[in-house]
Parts: C-alpha cells; structure tokens; sequence
C-alpha cells in the first residue's frame, strides 16, 4: 500500500519580505514533487505558482491545477506567522 504525504512550509526563499508557501508531496517517503506559490503583490494574496504540476492527476497542468494549489497556498498562508 502506497502512501502520500503533503508538506507545506511558509518561508521567505526568495527574501523580499514575503513568505512563499511550499508544497511537497513525498510517495512512500521519496520527494515526488516540489512547488511554490508567492505573492506577486506582496499583499498575502497568493496568485503566482513556480512550476506546473498535474496535482489533480488528469494528466495535464491547467487552470484546475493552478486553482488547487493556490486555493491550498492561500488557505494555509492564513496560519503562517507574517514577516
């Protein structure tokens, strides 16, 4: 049986005073992705992601895609400390 884990992380690695929200997803404890989100605006509003994931595994990355992850970034950005 396989299992998933979701990490999230707020931290500011891009070092402008605005924390990005980091998605990593681990299969059976390897990382099996990586990506994240940040504030264009710098406001706390989530609306940039860094790389295309297929999070909804359809086969393709699209605005379904972008819309999970960023509804997830700014969901969890809510319990992260602000800068």
């Amino acid at each position: 049986m396989s299992q998933d884990e979701l990490r999230l992380t707020c931290e500011d690695f891009e070092k402008d005073n605005s924390p990005e929200i980091l998605l990593e997803r681990f299969t059976d404890g390897e990382l099996a992705y990586a990506m994240y989100a940040s504030s264009s605006k710098k406001d706390g509003h989530y609306d940039t992601t860094s790389s295309p994931t297929d999070l909804d595994n359809d086969g393709d990355f699209d605005e379904e895609d972008k819309a999970l992850f960023l509804n997830l970034a700014n969901t969890f950005a809510k319990t992260c400390p602000r800068v």
